[in-house]
């Protein structure tokens, strides 16, 4: 009973481990560090599993990623102002809906992860659009700016993770729904992209939509995004010598 007791407290650590890569960086959202995720809590299943080994000791083991699908807020009588921006889907799969009630019957649409959009309203918690031609409601926690896409500089290298950090199918830190992974120390990806903050990076994931030809959840590799904060600085090891 006790080694199953540590075998918890040791996983949940090493879940905190794996919110952060520097206790120096400060806790502004977006900025590129991933201090936020502290204040977190990961889906089930998520990041870390516990189990004991044939010695009875624990085995911790970090799995792929499936995201699970943030949670709509509904806001009766919800009021617009008029902007003009594009959005763009955050989580696995999303939501287009004909309300801002959330239930069953609300539901017009299920747009995948990076589906951009262009909304001309908003509310507390929506985004207005045109769906297929009807207007439309997509929640705000589901999707990102499509602004912060820009700036980043196309590359092709190998990179070396210098602490756990979080994996996300956008460049900010402001939302837990963005996370897809954990990347940990010393592992080696390959990074595609880069801003002055976060690094675009080749990742696979278990597919919420697609299947192989066995009917199991197909696995992708996707480009996703990796604060800068949590790399190896290649030129670290250049200057101590």
């Amino acid at each position: 009973m006790k080694k199953k007791i540590l075998a918890i407290l040791f996983a949940g650590l090493l879940l905190l481990s794996a919110t952060a890569c520097s206790t120096s960086r400060n806790n502004n959202h977006g900025s590129g560090t991933d201090t936020t995720d502290t204040q977190y809590t990961p889906f089930p299943g998520q990041y870390t599993s516990a189990a004991t080994g044939t010695d009875g000791e624990p085995i911790i083991s970090t799995e792929p990623v499936t995201q699970a699908p943030a949670g709509d807020i509904d806001e009766p009588n919800a009021a617009f102002n008029a902007v003009s921006k594009k959005v763009v889907v955050l989580t696995a799969v999303a939501t287009v809906r004909n309300d801002t009630l959330v239930n069953d019957k609300t539901g017009i649409g299920w747009p995948k992860e990076g589906t951009e959009f262009e909304v001309n309203g908003e509310s507390t918690n929506w985004y207005r659009l045109t769906y297929n031609g009807q207007t439309a409601y997509i929640a705000k926690s589901v999707v990102f700016d499509s602004s912060l896409l820009e700036g980043f500089t196309e590359v092709n290298e190998t990179i070396e993770i210098s602490d756990n950090v979080n994996v996300r199918s956008v460049p900010s830190a402001t939302s837990k729904d963005s996370i897809r992974g954990i990347l940990n120390k010393g592992a080696k990806v390959t990074r595609v992209g880069i801003s002055a903050k976060w690094s675009i990076i080749l990742y696979e994931v278990v597919s919420e939509t697609e299947t192989d030809a066995s009917g199991n959840k197909a696995k992708e590799t996707k480009r996703y995004y990796i604060s800068n904060d949590c790399i190896v600085d290649p030129t670290a090891a250049t200057t101590a010598q």
